[in-house]
C-alpha cells in the first residue's frame, strides 16, 4: 500500500505540469505590448486631426527619431491614422456628389486703397477660386475684378472669370477643360472668350507633394471695341493651351 501511493500521484502531477506548459505560450502571445506615451499619441492624433499629410508625416518621423523603441507602435499608429484620412477624402467626394452646391472650398481676396489730398485715387480688386471634387469630377470656378480710377477717370477696369472641369478616367489620367470670359477696355476688347479641351496626367501623388500636367487646342474670340480710326471688329485664333499645378 505504501509502495501503490507515489505511483498514482505521479500521473496526476504530470499531466497538470503538462497542462502548465501549454497554457505559457499562449499567456506570453497575450502579453500586451508596451503602450505609446500618451503624449505621442496625443501629438500624431492631434497633427492628423488638423494638419495635412505633410503634417503627419512630419510629426511621425519626429516621434520615430524620439522614440525609437516605440518605431513598431508608432509606425502601426500612423498608417492607421492615413488609411482613417483616406476613407474620411472618399466619403467627402461621394457626399459633394450628391448636391450640386455642396462640397465647395477655396480662396477669397479683397483690396482696396483711396487716396485723397494732392490726388484723388481709388482703387478695388477682387479675386475667388473655387474648388469641389467628386468621386470621378473636379470643378473649378475663378472670378477676378480689379478697377481704378484717378482724378475722376477710370484707367483699369478688367474683369474675368473661368471654369475647369476635369473628369478622371483613372487616378492619374483626366479629360480637362477649360472655359473664360474676359474684359478690359483699356486693353482693347469688349469681350474674349476662350475654350480649350485636352488631356491631363497626375506626375506626382504622395500626400505631401502634388504635380499635375496638361494640355490641348482650343479656340480664342476676341471682340474689340471700335476706337477712333477703327470700328469695332472680331477675331478668331487657334490656340493651344500648356499647364502645369504643382502643391
Amino acid at each position: 500500500m505504501l509502495i501503490s501511493a507515489p505511483s498514482t500521484r505521479t500521473p496526476r502531477a504530470a499531466a497538470v505540469l503538462a497542462f502548465c506548459l501549454l497554457l505559457s505560450p499562449v499567456a506570453a502571445a497575450a502579453e500586451p505590448a508596451p503602450a505609446l506615451p500618451a503624449g505621442v499619441e496625443a501629438m500624431i492624433r492631434q497633427a492628423a486631426a488638423d494638419g495635412d499629410a505633410a503634417t503627419l508625416d512630419k510629426t511621425i518621423s519626429l516621434a520615430l527619431a524620439a522614440f525609437p523603441d516605440q518605431a513598431e507602435p508608432i509606425t502601426a499608429l500612423g498608417d492607421s491614422l492615413r488609411q482613417q484620412r483616406q476613407t474620411q477624402a472618399l466619403a467627402a467626394k461621394k457626399a459633394n456628389g450628391r448636391h450640386i452646391l455642396s462640397g465647395w472650398t477655396g480662396t477669397g481676396e479683397l483690396g482696396a486703397s483711396l487716396s485723397t489730398g494732392n490726388s484723388d485715387d481709388k482703387a478695388l480688386a477682387v479675386g475667388l477660386a473655387l474648388t469641389k471634387e467628386t468621386m470621378d469630377w473636379r470643378h473649378r470656378l475663378i472670378a477676378a475684378a480689379d478697377y481704378q480710377r484717378s482724378e475722376g477717370r477710370t484707367n483699369k477696369q478688367r474683369y474675368s472669370a473661368g471654369y475647369e472641369p476635369n473628369y478622371f478616367i483613372n487616378e492619374a489620367l483626366y479629360a480637362a477643360g477649360q472655359f473664360g470670359w474676359e474684359r478690359d477696355m483699356f486693353a482693347g476688347y469688349r469681350h474674349r472668350f476662350t475654350e480649350t479641351v485636352g488631356l491631363g496626367y497626375v506626375l506626382i501623388d504622395n500626400g505631401t507633394t502634388k504635380l499635375e500636367v496638361e494640355g490641348g487646342p482650343g479656340a480664342r474670340h476676341t471682340l474689340y471695341a471700335a476706337s477712333d480710326t477703327d470700328p469695332a471688329f472680331t477675331e478668331h485664333e487657334f490656340v493651344f493651351r500648356a499647364a502645369s499645378a504643382f502643391s
